[in-house]
């Protein structure tokens, strides 16, 4: 149901959090795609240290740099995917706010079949008080106007279909 990609680096300072906090999730039908480029810290090795605890993380560490976007489209091309699983996005040096997060994500698309993206917020760490940009959703106004000339306003968790994915030209 969930195929987890986790790119980034250097995070090793949160690696470890950010793979806790998916271990830790009341929705269990989740496999992960760590794809890391070498950034001369630790953020690799700590990320290997799950795969042979939790069969469900696979770790890819990069022998140069590819960035993020290279990163992504490995992450989804390395695991096995239908076209109703729901991929999420999460940043390496980001963690999932609660165990129930991926419980959230599922009731949305349950709740409405023809959906295949979302978008939500986040806090900032160490301070939770800090500006998080997170304005009110884009309109169907907004996409007719011209979508690209809106503030930004897609922050984590990042999700959407793979049956999105598989329509975009690599």
């Amino acid at each position: 149901m969930f195929r987890i990609v986790i790119v980034g680096g250097p995070a090793e300072g949160y690696i470890k959090e950010c793979l806790q906090s998916l271990q830790a999730q009341t929705v269990t039908d989740w496999t992960a795609c760590v794809v890391l480029d070498p950034v001369g810290d630790k953020t690799i090795e700590q990320a290997e240290s799950f795969c042979g605890a939790d069969p469900r993380i696979k770790v890819i560490s990069n022998a140069e740099r590819k960035f993020a976007l290279w990163n992504t489209c490995v992450s989804i091309e390395s695991m096995p995917c239908e076209p109703e699983d729901i991929l999420v996005s999460i940043d390496a040096d980001d963690w999932l706010a609660g165990s129930n997060s991926l419980e959230v994500v599922k009731a949305a698309y349950d709740s409405d079949p023809k959906l295949l993206l979302t978008y939500g917020s986040w806090l900032p760490f160490p301070n939770p008080k800090a500006n998080t940009n997170t304005k009110a959703p884009y309109t169907e106004a907004d996409f007719k106007v011209n979508i690209r000339k809106m503030s930004w306003r897609a922050s984590h968790l990042k999700t959407f279909k793979h049956k999105l994915w598989a329509k975009v030209n690599h």
